[in-house]
């Protein structure tokens, strides 16, 4: 069993060499640093500085494509759907979307740069996260992509042109370009000399799971059962997601990671935070990690409502699990 949490916000290495100290003090066993466009384009070095301060305090590295082209999660924008308009999706009105697609060549080839990068800073881990398809929140019934890798590869897979509605086919072909994605992301790292982990969003088809278990070059599967985020009952929502995970990877080998949210957590649920962790620990998980450094408390859009006090009680949580592991 190995303890993890996210770290971003911060490029002071003094500071950071301090906290990570007080992390390995913790018990936690490896950090996944954010390593976004804009850290890619103008902290690089900075960011292998990071990893190294890292492991120097004993923590395994993960470095996380945060908001990477607007298709893995975070709170990042991205500049190459700026520079580079044509990778963009399009929704089912023909508009283009602030969001890569997942298969447009160009798109994967600016993620070869990215990859070359991670691996050149001395990072264990890849950690892609919640790879997804541009949802509209504000418009409902709209989808995406209909652009023109999508036409080209959707004619390849079923010699037929795209349709014009949304279908149970197109939902397929959705998870099949996700997955053809990873696969060649994962391929990529592993040449550089990475592992791989994916998160998936939760709710996910089991039968994408065990796809994405299936890749090759994939070491760790992962998802985010945030339940206090989507309004769900908090430990049946992370049981059944655990559960469902565990059986998707186990098919393949695959080791399991479970992350707990400490963002925007109100303080009458922090008992509840803590009483889910507990949850995939007993389920025999290889990984929690929590989501994220002191509960978020410096980012403002997304900080826990008394972030200290909710991250003293993670920090007692880890202490307590890490003696008797």
């Amino acid at each position: 069993m190995k303890f993890g949490v996210s770290y971003f916000g911060n490029r002071i290495l003094e500071h950071i060499e301090t906290d990570m100290r007080l992390l390995k003090t913790i018990g936690f066993d490896f950090v996944v640093h954010t390593y976004s466009e804009n850290d890619f384009e103008f902290y690089e070095k900075t960011i292998h500085d990071i990893v190294k301060i890292s492991q120097d305090q004993g923590l395994e590295v993960w470095l996380d494509a945060w908001g990477v082209g607007g298709f893995f999660g975070g709170e990042a924008y991205s500049s190459w759907i700026t520079k580079y308009p044509k990778i963009c999706q399009i929704d089912s009105i023909f508009e283009k979307v602030p969001a890569a697609c997942p298969n447009n060549d160009r798109f994967r080839k600016l993620l070869k740069t990215w990859i070359k990068s991670a691996a050149k800073s001395g990072a264990e881990f890849v950690f892609w996260d919640e790879p997804h398809f541009y949802q509209h929140f504000s418009k409902g019934g709209l989808w995406c992509c209909r652009c023109s890798s999508c036409l080209k590869k959707y004619k390849e897979y079923y010699k037929t042109d795209f349709p014009l509605k949304k279908s149970t086919k197109i939902d397929f072909f959705k998870m099949e370009s996700i997955i053809d994605f990873l696969s060649f992301v994962t391929r990529a790292a592993e040449k550089e000399g990475l592992r791989n982990a994916v998160c998936i969003l939760p709710e996910a088809d089991e039968g994408f799971l065990t796809k994405i278990a299936s890749l090759p070059s994939l070491e760790v599967l992962a998802t985010d059962p945030y339940g206090i985020l989507f309004g769900k009952p908090l430990k049946d929502y992370v049981k059944a997601e655990t559960r469902k995970l565990q059986r998707a990877a186990e098919k393949f080998g695959k080791k399991v990671q479970i992350w707990s949210q400490a963002f925007k957590v109100p303080r009458e649920k922090q008992k509840d935070v803590l009483d889910a962790m507990d949850i995939p620990l007993n389920l025999g998980v290889d990984s929690i990690a929590v989501w994220g450094y002191k509960a978020c408390k410096y980012i403002s859009s997304i900080s826990s409502e008394t972030p200290d006090e909710l991250w003293g009680m993670i920090e007692e949580w880890v202490i307590r699990n890490e003696e008797n592991k």
